[in-house]
């Protein structure tokens, strides 16, 4: 088990109810920012995942089961005010803390009833994750791969990674940055990657073309990776998707791969994957060095009772190091033996 997000608050229940069950383990809580209907210019917050809960056995009925659920977030402090979270709890058996003074009742199991057990002194706030895509511009002067000389550096190497540049250009809009207006980082002389969603430009990667310029990636100042999934707008009109690492990967894998720019999957990534791709199969192919986040990626997809299939690479090699062939090979084989063939028809 990994260590919970509230700590304080798992031993205390450990304390006060002996076994504790975590449900959603290491999901934080997570919210939308959406239009008021009521006023086009304000923002109000929804609750897209209410995240990690602690799972006890009820005080107040006599069911064994451990269906009394508390909130990871349960007695901390809202981010603005001093309001207390002692409502994030729900007993699912009787719903008993929705009588007359159980709330307070429960609070006092769980925190005491010194002035200094009280829930303000948790060490913990409210995890938020809002997102709202934010257009950025490009780094400077792009060329397309394809408008370059055929010697060209950025030409060549792509071909040494065994890419056809004319494709990337055409797929994946990859140019060449001749020119940045940025200072620091530049990333002038680098291959250049955009990130769109919903057709609109939200990040980009540049990479340097040799493997001796360090670092290999950078980024658009203040892009956040996690908020973000390479190849969303194609992959989405897909009847299925191959979760990858990086960027080079689902160039090999092509139009129905997504990249998560590392090896973790972030809560908004988990979100959109499964609101994009309900009903459908999900196909986990991380690298070999990446087995404890291919665990944890499933568990999180399976909340959403997704069709996921992972799929472990036969060596030590990323996706982006086979052919497009053998990787065929290995998503076909995969998807045979979990009777999922009929979806890459």
């Amino acid at each position: 088990m990994v260590e919970p997000l509230n700590p304080v608050l798992y031993r205390l229940l450990e304390q006060k109810f002996g076994s504790v069950k975590i449900a959603n383990e290491g999901c934080p809580a997570y919210f939308n920012k959406l239009p008021d209907p009521t006023n086009p210019r304000r923002k109000i917050i929804h609750s897209a995942s209410w995240g990690e809960y602690y799972c006890v056995q009820c005080p107040f009925c006599n069911d064994h089961r451990p269906r009394l659920w508390i909130n990871h977030r349960y007695g901390s402090e809202v981010e603005y005010g001093r309001r207390q979270l002692t409502h994030l709890a729900v007993c699912y058996n009787n719903n008993c803390l929705h009588e007359p003074g159980r709330s307070a009742q429960l609070e006092q199991i769980v925190f005491g009833v010194g002035k200094n057990l009280r829930p303000r002194s948790l060490p913990i706030k409210p995890v938020t994750d809002v997102f709202e895509p934010q257009a950025v511009e490009p780094p400077g002067e792009i060329v397309s791969l394809r408008d370059l000389p055929a010697d060209h550096a950025a030409r060549v190497y792509v071909q040494q990674r065994k890419f056809d540049p004319d494709w990337l250009a055409d797929k994946f809009d990859v140019g060449f940055v001749a020119a940045s207006k940025l200072l620091k980082p530049n990333p002038a002389g680098r291959l250049y990657i955009p990130i769109k969603y919903h057709n609109e430009l939200v990040g980009w990667q540049c990479r340097a073309i040799n493997d001796t310029t360090l670092p290999k990636y950078l980024n658009a100042p203040n892009m956040r990776k996690s908020a973000v999934l390479y190849n969303y707008d194609a992959a989405s009109k897909e009847p299925y998707v191959i979760v990858v690492e990086g960027v080079p990967a689902v160039w090999r894998l092509g139009s129905a791969a997504v990249c998560l720019f590392g090896k973790s999957m972030s809560l908004f990534q988990k979100n959109l994957i499964a609101k994009t791709w309900a009903g459908k199969p999900v196909f986990l192919m991380l690298d070999n060095d990446a087995s404890q986040e291919m665990a944890q990626a499933q568990i999180l997809l399976r909340q959403h009772s997704l069709q996921v299939v992972p799929i472990e690479l036969p060596d030590e090699r990323d996706p982006a190091d086979y052919s497009v062939p053998a990787i065929t090979d290995i998503l076909i084989d995969r998807a045979s033996s979990a009777g999922m063939l009929d979806a890459l028809a």
